[in-house]
């Protein structure tokens, strides 16, 4: 396999017009001198495919696996072709199918939600404290999602209601019910890309995720999917914190930042695995019980220690690299190598 595919496949990648040039006329010759072979087996192979009754699939004239583009985008990155952050865009956007939702998504102890039952002055308060401009409505309990208010649509009310006692009218009563909108239920484990498909079609920004049991996960919006593409997008309102240095290098992160972002922003690798998708996550996963705070262990050079619980879920956890790296360029110490990590995420190969 390793001599017969991938190394002529790779090396005609890398040299695809020279080794074209070399390879032409053995092909001719190849293809003109058992061309009619070729169509013999073509033949009986359809007749035969053809009395089982399958049809034959379609032939496509050009097809590249996902590895191939890969390579051909790496390697337009080299020759000046694309600019480094084009590269990361187009490498990102073809990984969206190997990202489930439940990896993105804002967990359900994070979510900001309404009680169907608030009234103006609550609404209000909540988008004016939460800086959102959706917020998800329930009744009774989380688990019971009918929708979710835009806030656009509660500045809509309030103009109505200034206009109308302007006029001395008497503003209809407020029922959030009439205001809220559908919202879109998908599994945990859709694809990214699915979910970006499904945005576009129904013209939506949130999704609410569900498991196998309909008990509510989190949520999803079109900015969670689009950042797993370009990066962080911050606007003016959002607050940019990123983890607090420790005089030893020490860092301290959110628990709930994803083992993706860990690794892209950080270069902090983690496995991946389908029973987490945060760092917090992986704690519970490695320590197998629930801690108190002040529990470590060690995993890959790093020390990860819990700081701080919020009930039975991780909120801070602590990681400081216990072993120097190789002499090979690198940091010469562990609070040298934190410290590095500490000045902000990495920038992609090639980047000034």
């Amino acid at each position: 396999m390793v001599i017969g595919e991938l190394v002529p496949k790779t090396v005609s990648l890398a040299r695809a017009e020279r080794v074209a040039l070399l390879v032409a006329r053995p092909f001719l010759w190849f293809l003109n001198t058992f061309h009619w072979a070729i169509n013999l087996l073509d033949g009986v192979s359809g007749a035969i495919v053809k009395a089982l009754g399958v049809s034959a699939p379609q032939v496509h004239g050009v097809a590249h696996s996902t590895e191939e583009l890969q390579i051909q985008i790496r390697q337009a990155r080299e020759r000046g072709l694309l600019a480094p952050g084009e590269e990361k865009f187009i490498l990102s956007a073809m990984e969206l199918a190997q990202i489930q939702v439940r990896e993105i998504m804002v967990p359900r102890p994070d979510m900001h939600t309404l009680p169907v039952e608030s009234n103006l002055d609550e609404v209000m308060r909540a988008f004016a404290t939460t800086q959102r401009s959706r917020i998800p409505v329930y009744r009774g309990s989380q688990d019971q999602i009918l929708g979710f208010v835009h806030i656009k649509d509660m500045i809509w009310i309030l103009l109505d209601r200034e206009r109308r006692l302007a006029e001395n009218q008497t503003p209809p009563p407020f029922d959030l019910r009439r205001v809220f909108r559908e919202v879109l239920i998908v599994p945990e484990t859709k694809p990214a890309s699915e979910l970006l498909a499904e945005f576009r079609a129904h013209r939506a920004g949130m999704a609410v995720v569900v498991d196998e049991f309909g008990s509510i996960l989190g949520l999803v919006t079109m900015e969670d999917i689009l950042e797993q593409m370009v990066g962080e997008i911050h606007d003016e309102f959002d607050v940019v914190e990123g983890p607090l240095t420790l005089a030893d290098g020490a860092l301290i992160f959110d628990a709930a930042l994803n083992v993706r972002d860990l690794d892209a922003q950080y270069g902090i690798t983690l496995p991946e695995d389908p029973a987490y998708a945060t760092v917090g996550g992986f704690v519970l996963d490695q320590l197998g019980f629930i801690p108190k705070g002040g529990e470590s262990f060690e995993y890959n050079n790093f020390r990860f220690s819990v700081v701080e619980m919020d009930g039975k879920r991780v909120a801070r956890v602590k990681i400081q690299r216990v072993r120097s790296p190789e002499p090979d360029g690198n940091p010469a110490n562990a609070a040298d190598a934190m410290l590095q990590l500490a000045k902000g995420p990495k920038s992609p190969a090639g980047d000034s």
